[in-house]
Parts: structure tokens; C-alpha cells; sequence
């Protein structure tokens, strides 16, 4: 699976609920954001995130978003874990899309889940990751909006 933040407990709930018998996953995570600062905050504003907004605006020393990309991957590693899960995870360079296609590729895999928080912009014009990696692969690739139920087309 390809997520821009930490997983939540109900993401690896729907995960689990959504397979029959052993899954063996990966976890990829973007050391930094793969969205441009006018998206950000455009996101940020649709959003009413005002704290996003103000950090997105502020700007951000690249340093902090790997760090946070870190403590996302450990986070989520901690939390497949817990649920028993055995995961391994990683993180990819600031375009995810070739890293994430060739995992897919060489693993073999058999789907890949797309995890982001909305994204006003790249959503509409279908430019968003699941739709990117749609295009490249050839398996089934679910996007979904982090933390909810909510499936992108």
C-alpha cells in the first residue's frame, strides 16, 4: 500500500475485513510531500485545516516532512503489529509513483491500496495517485480516503 500519513486503526480494520486468510503486506510512505505548496494550501482551505494551512504557508524545512515520513512508517508498522500483522515498509522519493509501480511489478502483487487524505485538486483532474498508478499497472488499485470509508474513482 502506498499512504501519504500513518495508517489508522480503521484503515488495518478494513483492510483485514477486506481479505480471506494471510495477507502479506508493504508499506510505502513518501519521504516528502508530492504535492506543490498552491496545492497544499488549496487543500489545506477546502479542508478548513487551518494548523495544515498555516505550517503549508509557513514552509516546512525538508528535513522536519522526512522525519515525519519516519515516525509515519513506524507508526503504522507498530500499529499492523499490534493487530498481528507481519509488515514490511519503506519509504519512497518525493514522486512515489515509478517507486511504488516498481514494487508492484517485482512483488508480484495482487493489488494495491492508495491511502491519502483528499485532495481538492489532483482529485478533480484526475491526477491523484490512484488514478497514476491505475494507468501503469495491471492489477486492482483501491484509492482510498484515509481514516474513512470513502473510495476515490
Amino acid at each position: 500500500m502506498l499512504t501519504e500519513n500513518a495508517l489508522t486503526e480503521h484503515d488495518v480494520t478494513r483492510i483485514v475485513e477486506w481479505h480471506d486468510g494471510d495477507l502479506q503486506l508493504h508499506v510505502l510512505i513518501p519521504e516528502t510531500p508530492g504535492q506543490s505548496r498552491v496545492h497544499q494550501v488549496v487543500d489545506d482551505v477546502a479542508r478548513v485545516d487551518l494548523d495544515e494551512l498555516r505550517d503549508d504557508l509557513a514552509g516546512t524545512n525538508p528535513d522536519d516532512k522526512g522525519l515525519a515520513a519516519r515516525r509515519a512508517l513506524q507508526e503504522s508498522m507498530e500499529l499492523l503489529a499490534a493487530q498481528g500483522l507481519a509488515a514490511t515498509g519503506g519509504l519512497t522519493p518525493r514522486d512515489p509513483i515509478a517507486a511504488t509501480a516498481a514494487y508492484v511489478t517485482s512483488e508480484d502483487a495482487d493489488e494495491l491500496w492508495v491511502i491519502t487524505e483528499p485532495h481538492l485538486v489532483s482529485d478533480l483532474m484526475r491526477r491523484d495517485w490512484g488514478t497514476k498508478l491505475r494507468r501503469l499497472l495491471g492489477v486492482p488499485v483501491l484509492h482510498v480516503i484515509g481514516g474513512t470509508d470513502e473510495v476515490m474513482n
